[in-house]
């Protein structure tokens, strides 16, 4: 899947040249005769970028096409890529197209454009296939791969137009770090004293256990949202063994752990945790080695096979 990322990631710099005015201009050098893009295809292109008569940058020199997911058009709040993935909307598999930008009446142009007046992009459509038959072309683990990635581009994409909130939590968490920290030995001796309670099977009995053989214990009812797949998720934690020893937290670091649930990598446990406690919940965690860490460990702090504990306070969910 590390060929598909940076496959994507060549259509991104492709975003970061291409420029959408009234001025541009289609013209197909090659007609195809397969199938037309739609949105939710899987296309893969050669393309080439120009300034003037100078090649900026060609995938097949490079030997990687492009690959993208493929967009509703009216869903993509930039107006370069808006225009970028109409273009490709407009084209079959087989196509060759050519594209130019007029761009000197630009006030502020791309960096490394700032000397052009018009940009030439030249696309070729290698190939065209649904999720379904490309995911077919895929071995399991790059399928999963691909679905995260899906995942994560939908949930960066909800996320854009909540960077003001976002960073304003995030401000107001980091000028909250000395008050945090202070409770950082409270939190340590509430969370050894649950262990401890782990450790000989003597849990208060208003411990839930889930499905998975998770254990939690809410101590404190938040009343906002639960997190689900693709939330921005702002935590602060304490992380202990069964036996009491501190590996991890983020109260004494004075700031929250902020990550997306069910895209970015943290234990089965945390992404469990999170769709059960709402925003504003205080609980704890019991972590059985399967849900943590399981036959490998993690450094020299959590051994193999070993029961964890985390103390958690969900402090804000996007």
């Amino acid at each position: 899947m590390k060929k598909l990322s940076k496959k994507l990631g060549i259509l991104f710099l492709v975003a970061s040249v291409l420029v959408t005015s009234m001025s541009c201009k289609n013209n197909i050098l090659r007609k195809g005769t397969g199938p037309q893009a739609k949105i939710g295809d899987i296309i893969t292109f050669n393309f080439t970028v120009k300034k003037d008569t100078a090649t900026l940058f060609s995938s097949s020199v490079q030997g990687q096409p492009a690959q993208e997911i493929l967009k509703d058009p009216t869903s993509v709040p930039d107006p370069f890529y808006k225009f970028l993935t109409q273009s490709l909307l407009s084209l079959h598999q087989g196509d060759s197209a050519s594209f130019n930008w007029k761009i000197d009446t630009m006030k502020v142009k791309p960096r490394g454009l700032e000397t052009a007046k018009i940009v030439l992009i030249n696309i070729g459509v290698n190939d065209l296939k649904n999720e379904k038959d490309f995911l077919a072309t895929l071995p399991p683990e790059q399928q999963k791969q691909f679905m995260m990635q899906k995942k994560s581009a939908a949930a960066q994409e909800r996320l854009t137009g909540m960077k003001a909130q976002i960073q304003a939590s995030g401000d107001a968490f980091v000028a909250a770090a000395p008050a945090f920290a202070a409770r950082s030995k409270a939190v340590a001796d509430s969370a050894t004293a649950l262990a401890a309670k782990f450790a000989s099977n003597t849990l208060p009995s208003n411990v839930q256990t889930t499905p998975s053989g998770l254990k939690y214990l809410i101590l404190k009812e938040g009343t906002g949202k639960v997190s689900a797949d693709g939330d921005y998720t702002f935590v602060q934690y304490y992380g202990c063994t069964k036996a009491g020893k501190r590996f991890d937290e983020s109260f004494q670091k004075g700031q929250p752990f902020p990550f997306l649930v069910g895209i970015q990598p943290v234990i089965p446990a945390w992404d469990e945790a999170v769709k059960i406690f709402k925003e504003g919940t205080t609980g704890v965690i019991f972590v059985p080695a399967a849900l943590a860490y399981g036959a490998k460990g993690q450094g020299k702090d959590i051994a193999p096979n070993t029961d964890l504990v985390f103390y958690m306070e969900i402090l804000k969910t996007f």
